[in-house]
């Protein structure tokens, strides 16, 4: 997957161009692109630790990179600051893994974070599907199964709910406290999107067949989890990354 997405930023002059690659400053590999504002690595995720361990072999790689014996036309400029505010986004990710491995995909992020009282805000969202028990569950499960997509991680998270607890026992904080911090889709659109961005998405795409929107939209969740700053004075985990309403406004009955 991931030298397929290689291939298709290198030939595309304004994807390489908009994520800084080039002759100079950059490092592509067919299954790797590192520059000073992008780097798109591969890893199994399925492995124990699996984000900070290609984490941490790029930032020896570049280590190496820098000294004096290697060409500096080679240091492609590839950092990770435990300190700053991270964002991780995981899409359709964890339902592909077997429960364990994707309980160790949300462990190993939190724990990239500097784990000291003065440690860095960060946050995590999840988007998976969900309600793998109702019949439109059951149809869409055996449609994914049909094209070789199984569903492996799907009973970690059953439902919102279950999305939110999932985050809390990997030692990620909830917005809001407990099922505050996921929701379905359909609730996401119906409470906490204003109605001008519903009317804008509606003139974009307009559909006639909102019964079957809805029932999509309600085997899909949003899950978030927060590392919260602990001294005096941080601010609030989501308002740096501009989602700020969604940490205030998630809390939803499910």
């Amino acid at each position: 997957m991931v030298s397929k997405k290689v291939a298709v930023i290198s030939s595309t002059p304004e994807l390489a161009a908009r994520v800084g690659l080039s002759p100079s400053g950059a490092t592509k590999q067919r299954d790797r692109i590192v520059t000073k504002s992008y780097a798109l690595l591969p890893c199994d995720l399925r492995a124990l630790a699996p984000i900070s361990t290609v984490i941490r072999k790029a930032q020896a790689e570049e280590e190496e990179a820098k000294s004096p014996s290697t060409p500096s036309s080679s240091s492609s400029g590839f950092s990770f600051d435990p300190s700053s505010p991270t964002l991780f986004i995981s899409e359709c990710v964890l339902v592909y893994l077997p429960p364990e491995a994707g309980n160790e995909v949300l462990r190993d992020a939190l724990a990239l974070l500097t784990n000291d009282d003065d440690g860095a805000e960060g946050a995590i969202i999840v988007y998976d599907p969900c309600r793998p028990d109702t019949a439109f569950g059951q149809q869409m499960a055996t449609n994914l199964r049909a094209r070789g997509c199984e569903l492996l991680g799907i009973g970690a998270a059953r439902d919102p709910r279950g999305a939110a607890e999932r985050l809390q026992r990997a030692k990620w904080e909830c917005c809001g406290g407990g099922e505050g911090s996921a929701a379905d889709l359909r609730t996401v659109w119906e409470r906490h999107l204003p109605a001008t961005a519903r009317a804008r998405a509606s003139q974009i795409e307009q559909l006639d067949e909102l019964e079957e929107f809805n029932l999509i939209m309600e085997h899909y969740f949003l899950a978030v989890g927060v590392k919260k700053m602990r001294r005096k004075g941080g601010s609030g985990v989501l308002k740096g990354f501009g989602i700020a309403s969604l940490a205030e406004e998630t809390k939803v009955k499910l």
